[in-house]
């Protein structure tokens, strides 16, 4: 690497800037308001020192370490700690996942639309995009940590010190560098922009399953794996800020790297070769479901797969939940009650969480329409004689399908989890009952991204901020005691909670109406508007 190669760089950043500063502004603030947000109800959620207590005590369970982390000081278990120990490794994933997003859209995706090589024609020097993107993302997650740090500071407890706080969110800031570094060299490796991001979040996931075992056995492999150095500063306990630094100062490391290996390749290849295809498609995939399919076919499998394994994990909780739920008075908020047990009416609050998650995905398919369209590669198949209208409606019933596939995954995950960690677990039918219940409410969102794609193809984001807004009014607003139009203004505010509620027919069928609507209004915005790109 030479001087010339980053030539331009401060121009091209204030110009990436520009370009982006919507992404960036809704990420940094929605990631911190998530984050304060949940920490102001804490005081509320935990009122006197035996919840605490008891929350110190059930948070031990292996499942509980596993999916958040070991728990520091429990015989001192402030509020503080408790909001750390349940809240960082969660700030952590999404900053994580902010950084990886930013990164491949910014290197990749413009590398595949041409972006970068226009950029190059002017006299600017063949790295200078890359470090820009890297830049942007740390300048992203240091103004993150900031108000996450400042933010949990002003909460009203005495055990929130300034100290603490501003390690939560250096924490949270080095998490998100380390991932932008390690996404940066797998863009290098990769020459596909869904291969790199596919790629990094496996390296994410991969990451946080062995942090959960080396958590678990607390052994060598817990300090094996960087993503869980800031998990291990002991945040408002011994705020050992030398992990942040360590975690700091392995990003500094691979990101050099990965410019290197930038400078050592061509603009639109990878290190590594890409996998020769067929020579010959086959008749299927000469077709417009053909294409579709095998376009979405990485993502419907991956979906399948992290929702199996987020029930699972969910479902391994349950081997000693009765002592767990009963110990804590926030559960009687939370759960729906009824003569069911114990158990059953913690898996419907549960389901709430991964059925929500499962419409990720199918928004994430049917999205998909306006992301090929946005890279001209939409024009390709118009071309011929392929009705926009089919390809519309070829997305939409995938992502349907895909609703239905995604809840049954995420159903079975957490029954085989259930069933593992229980002597007498209760049936698959009760699951399944509490987890389709959300099928209306999810076809729903789906629907709204259908419309969106269908008349505001440059702004799906909106689905993301209602998407957001509505988990946040339903899981959270339910244990913080928001006002229930809050969550009536989302279709899950009018889902019953299965198999404790009676089922309602009339609100289910209206959402679907709904859904159906929305459906037939995108599509015709869709077939009638001009193309993008």
């Amino acid at each position: 690497m030479k001087r010339r190669d980053f030539k331009g760089l401060f121009p091209l950043l204030a110009a990436s800037i520009r370009r982006e500063k919507v992404k960036i502004l809704l990420w940094g603030l929605s990631l911190a308001a998530f984050t304060v947000g949940v920490g102001f109800a804490y005081p509320e959620l935990f009122p006197d020192l035996e919840a605490l207590r008891s929350m110190a005590e059930g948070m031990k369970n292996p499942a509980m370490v596993a999916m958040f982390g070991p728990v520091f000081d429990a015989e001192n278990y402030t509020l503080a700690v408790a909001m750390s120990n349940q809240m960082l490794i969660f700030s952590m994933l999404l900053a994580a996942i902010m950084s990886i997003l930013i990164v491949t859209g910014l290197t990749r995706r413009d590398e595949e639309e041409g972006i970068i090589e226009l950029i190059q024609s002017l006299p600017v020097g063949r790295l200078s995009h890359s470090l820009a993107a890297f830049l942007i993302v740390v300048s992203m997650n240091i103004a993150l940590g900031i108000m996450i740090g400042l933010g949990i500071w002003m909460i009203p407890e005495e055990s929130f010190t300034l100290g603490g706080s501003m390690t939560f969110g250096a924490a949270v800031t080095v998490s998100g560098i380390l991932m932008a570094s390690l996404t940066l060299l797998v863009c290098q490796l990769f020459e596909n922009n869904r291969t790199a991001t596919g790629i990094s979040f496996v390296l994410l996931g991969v990451m946080y399953v062995l942090r959960g075992i080396g958590d678990i056995s607390d052994n060598a492999l817990a300090w094996a794996v960087p993503f869980n150095w800031p998990l291990r500063a002991e945040v408002f306990v011994e705020n050992m800020n030398l992990l942040n630094l360590a975690t700091l100062g392995l990003a500094l490391v691979i990101a050099p790297l990965a410019l290197l290996l930038n400078a050592k390749r061509d603009t639109g290849t990878g290190i590594l070769p890409q996998r020769a295809g067929k020579k010959g498609a086959s008749k299927f995939l000469r077709t417009p479901s053909g294409i579709v399919l095998r376009l979405l076919r990485p993502s419907i499998i991956a979906w399948a797969a992290v929702l199996f394994v987020l029930g699972a994990s969910y479902g391994s909780i349950f081997g000693d939940i009765d002592l767990f739920i009963q110990d804590h008075d926030i559960f009687d908020e939370m759960l729906p009650g009824g003569d069911y047990p114990l158990t059953v009416q913690f898996m419907t609050t549960i389901m709430m969480v991964v059925a929500i998650t499962a419409g990720i995905g199918p928004i994430m398919f049917l999205s998909r329409l306006s992301g090929e369209e946005k890279r001209n590669h939409t024009e390709h198949i118009y071309a011929r004689a392929v009705p926009r209208m089919k390809m519309f409606v070829l997305h939409s019933i995938v992502a349907i399908a895909g609703t239905a596939l995604m809840l049954l995954f995420s159903s079975l995950g957490l029954y085989a989890g259930v069933y593992a960690s229980m002597e007498d677990p209760f049936s698959m039918s009760l699951v399944l009952q509490a987890a389709f219940a959300y099928l209306p409410a999810l076809l729903f969102m789906v629907a709204l991204a259908a419309l969106v794609v269908g008349y505001l193809p440059r702004m799906t984001y909106l689905v993301w901020i209602y998407f957001v807004y509505a988990f946040f009014a339903t899981y959270i607003g339910t244990v913080i005691g928001l006002p229930d139009i809050m969550q009536d203004l989302t279709p899950f505010g009018h889902v019953d909670a299965l198999p404790i509620d009676d089922f309602q027919i009339l609100p289910a069928i209206v959402i679907c109406l709904f859904a159906a609507l929305l459906f037939i209004i995108g599509a015709l915005g869709y077939r009638r508007r001009d193309l993008i790109g």
